[in-house]
């Protein structure tokens, strides 16, 4: 005969003489221990953390490709515009009105980013984009009028003007602008004469995470340097042929 009594097993052998002998021992223990509850905490936190971190892997990396891709479309633009705009890339000396071959404004780096348009306390886009500033001839075709009172040299400046809104629109930080590194002045005195390949980038701060930095760019570290942009870039350009051979 076996019963339980406060968690042991007790069991009754009968005895020659009426005799009663009980002996005990131990059952085994049912449930879980808090000590497996703490090791599945543990591995749930570690499998947490991976996952996030992951997360956090992916967003970066979308974040990263939406912006090369807006950055892509910007450079394509400017590019685009300064290819259009022929007139003013085949300057000399004969053009009417006279145009200063020693000033291209495509080139000029206070035309891109309202470097001429002082300080702001919103975005730059609410502050530059949302009106076209007193300081900059209004050349965007609105009703087909105000685009033919623009003279090359105003549209130009119109064109990174421009750009510099769609980079706005992207990111407070975006540089743009266009560059000649291997220009040879001409006898005349003109720093990017016709037929000058121009190099039109759109540049952005680097990603740094788990404080590895992003393998650097030669080429953009050439054209940032050659701007006098300070700080870690990424970037995408593209080479424009302009002048008589311009495509």
């Amino acid at each position: 005969m076996m019963r339980k009594i406060n968690g042991y097993s007790q069991q009754k052998h009968q005895k020659p003489g009426n005799s009663i002998h009980i002996t005990s021992k131990p059952s085994k223990q049912m449930g879980v221990g808090l000590i497996e509850i703490l090791i599945s905490l543990f591995v749930i936190s570690i499998g947490l953390l991976g996952l996030v971190g992951l997360q956090f892997t992916v967003s970066t990396s979308n974040q990263d490709a939406y912006v090369k891709s807006q950055a892509t479309i910007i450079n394509e633009s400017l590019a685009d515009r300064i290819r259009i705009n022929r007139q003013y890339q085949n300057r000399g000396d004969n053009t009417l009105p006279p145009i200063d071959g020693t000033d291209n404004a495509y080139t000029t780096l206070d035309n891109y980013n309202f470097r001429n348009n002082g300080d702001c306390s919103k975005t730059e886009f609410e502050c530059f984009c949302e009106n076209v500033p007193q300081n900059i001839v209004n050349c965007r075709d609105e009703g087909g009028a105000d685009a033919q009172l623009c003279t090359p040299v105003q549209s130009a400046v119109f064109d990174a003007y421009e750009v510099s809104c769609m980079a706005a629109a992207v990111m407070d930080d975006m540089e743009v602008g266009a560059v000649a590194l291997n220009a040879i002045p001409a006898a005349n005195g003109d720093v990017v004469p016709p037929n000058t390949t121009l190099t039109v980038y759109v540049a952005w701060p680097a990603t740094i995470w788990k404080n590895l930095d992003k393998a650097v760019n030669e080429m953009c570290s050439d054209i940032l340097d050659e701007q006098g942009i300070v700080g870690d870039y990424e970037c995408v350009y593209m080479d424009v042929i302009v002048g008589d051979l311009m495509l």
